[in-house]
């Protein structure tokens, strides 16, 4: 399955980084830029032997975008992230080698991606790397049995611009579910603007998410990203006008 010169070549690749390495690799992650090198050629050649275009996968999701993307949120070691939609997989895998963690999951209906983790785990294993615990699940999002893994995330991820208005409305939905405090990163706004509170608009989800546009990213990208964040203050916030 892997050639002797292909796994030479990463035993090369590994060499010229693995100098500037700590070596307790018992909780390490690959956390420098510098390192990005090393992902970049894990996972490339993981999308290159399942995809049929892997250059469509990199040029819209940039390891140097996921790394400012990362810098900007701040997942902690408590968080649940969920990729929604990842045939764009070397996200979540990017993820899981730089950034501990609770949980990643992504969710896909692509076959295929299921071997896309078993062979990053392969190299990971391959170079002695340790990384988040994760897992791709092939399925539809909207289906009911991921409502629960939805519920459990507090860090959501999906490339929604091409969705239409219906598929973007029932996945708003199921963001009601969400603990307060829980963050939806999207390429469209799932709400339009941040209105404020009334009796009209009270049991609409609209009156529980906040939005902030992700501004001032240095990587080229023609991607524009949304901040949504669960915040039942806002509910709070207008009963007390009301007293």
């Amino acid at each position: 399955m892997y050639s002797l010169t292909i796994i030479k070549a990463y035993a090369e690749a590994y060499n010229q980084i693995v100098n500037n390495i700590l070596s307790n690799k018992k909780h390490h992650k690959i956390s420098s830029r510098e390192h990005l090198r090393l992902i970049l050629k894990l996972s490339s050649e993981t999308q290159n032997q399942t995809t049929v275009n892997p250059k469509l996968l990199t040029n819209e999701y940039s390891f140097d975008l996921i790394d400012e993307l990362l810098t900007k949120f701040s997942l902690r070691s408590d968080d649940i992230f969920i990729h929604l939609d990842c045939s764009y997989s070397h996200v979540l895998l990017q993820i899981a080698a730089m950034i501990s963690c609770k949980k990643i999951i992504g969710i896909e209906k692509n076959s295929s991606i299921k071997k896309i983790e078993e062979n990053f785990r392969f190299w990971m294993k391959w170079f002695g790397k340790s990384y988040s615990d994760f897992q791709i699940i092939e399925g539809d999002f909207f289906d009911k049995n991921f409502r629960s893994i939805l519920k459990s995330g507090n860090v959501i991820f999906v490339n929604n611009k091409t969705f239409s208005n219906d598929k973007n409305h029932n996945l708003k939905l199921c963001f009601y579910d969400l603990q307060s405090g829980s963050r939806i990163i999207s390429t469209k706004p799932f709400i339009e603007s941040n209105n404020r509170v009334t009796a009209r608009n009270i049991n609409d989800i609209d009156s529980i998410i906040s939005l902030r546009l992700i501004e001032n990213l240095k990587t080229n990208t023609q991607l524009t990203f949304y901040l949504h964040t669960i915040d039942y203050s806002k509910i709070e916030q207008y009963f007390h006008r009301k007293v």
